[in-house]
């Protein structure tokens, strides 16, 4: 299988499915949380995975990660198929990505001094480092993350840390090895929101110094609008909208989209047109169907009087094109 050899790609995923089994009294179900993705993610390029809670973001993360094995599809960081990697192979590979965990209180060892955790990706990765070595770039990556002067923190154990201060010494410890894709996954949800800025210049600022590449998923859309360059919305395992930021927050073409920004809180300018609603229960992985699979809640599959389209056929995000961080693509049979 050949992959986009573009220099700027650093992470290639194509047609990703996770599908797991599940049991229901006594049926045999099969849960599709990620059911057909496709992304690129390029070199110094920040791109957000929006969604409901149960649409699969998670799962998206770990399986880029290879914490948890794709049912079928392949993940290519820098042009290496990592999908089936395994054993040693794998080893040598993960230098190349690394995830910040949603839970900074849960994720770390409470015990373990901040320099202990920051240097344990290099005690694994750098091996050609003695221990000197090792505390310097490990005290390199703690002030570049803003705990300055990082010696005043080193010895400091988690648990004796604040909620901002562990989050940033997660995000040092996968620095630290000099990875080319960083996958964060809610980074900032757990924060105060007095926090959560600091933890997102910290990440901003990584990517200007450094052009590592980011997957940020989030629920939180307007967070995504000003934070990535682009955004990908995912529904029910799918992806059903794709484009820059700005373009998809401020123009949302599927009914889906539309009602997530449509929440966002504004600042009151007196007009209040109306809100498109979404109706019925949030996504069941389980319960796919023939046609649009957003169509049970679709306000726009209502307002068109029911199409048998969207009964029948499952619209498909278009193939985009070479220069795919410009073109703004949606799953939509009427999306115009």
């Amino acid at each position: 299988m050949s992959f986009d050899q573009s220099s700027d790609v650093i992470a290639e995923i194509r047609d990703l499915r996770v599908h797991f089994p599940v049991r229901h009294d006594r049926h045999r179900l099969i849960s599709r949380a990620v059911d057909g993705i496709n992304l690129k993610i390029h070199e110094g390029e920040i791109v957000a995975l929006v969604g409901e809670s149960g649409c699969g973001k998670t799962t998206v993360a770990r399986t880029i990660m290879r914490l948890q094995d794709a049912s079928s599809g392949s993940v290519a960081i820098g042009g290496i198929d990592i999908t089936r990697a395994r054993g040693r192979g794998l080893r040598k590979l993960r230098r190349d990505f690394q995830m910040i965990f949603q839970d900074p209180f849960e994720c770390l060892s409470p015990n373990s001094t901040a320099i202990d955790v920051v240097t344990e990706g290099l005690r694994i990765h750098r091996g050609d480092l003695d221990a000197a070595a090792r505390r310097s770039e490990g005290l390199a990556a703690l002030e570049m993350c803003g705990l300055i002067p990082a010696t005043t923190i080193a010895e400091r154990r988690i648990f004796q840390l604040s909620g901002g201060q562990r989050q940033r010494v997660a995000i040092a410890a996968a620095l630290a090895i000099e990875p080319r894709l960083l996958v964060a996954d809610e980074p900032v949800s757990m924060l105060d929101v007095s926090l959560r800025a600091g933890v997102i210049r910290v990440l901003l600022d990584l990517r200007e110094r450094l052009g590592i590449a980011m997957l940020f998923i989030t629920h939180d859309l307007a967070l995504a609008g000003v934070f990535a360059d682009r955004v990908a919305v995912l529904y029910l395992g799918r992806v059903v909208e794709q484009g820059p930021a700005a373009e998809v927050i401020g123009s949302p073409r599927h009914p889906y989209t539309a009602a997530l920004v449509g929440v966002i809180p504004k600042a009151d300018t007196g007009h209040r047109g109306p809100r498109p609603i979404l109706s019925g229960e949030p996504p069941n992985a389980t319960a796919t169907m023939p046609g649009c699979r957003f169509r049970p809640r679709c306000p726009l599959y209502r307002q068109l009087g029911e199409p048998e389209i969207c009964q029948t056929d499952e619209p498909a995000l278009p193939i985009i094109a070479t220069n795919d961080r410009a073109d703004h693509v949606v799953a939509c049979h009427f999306s115009t």
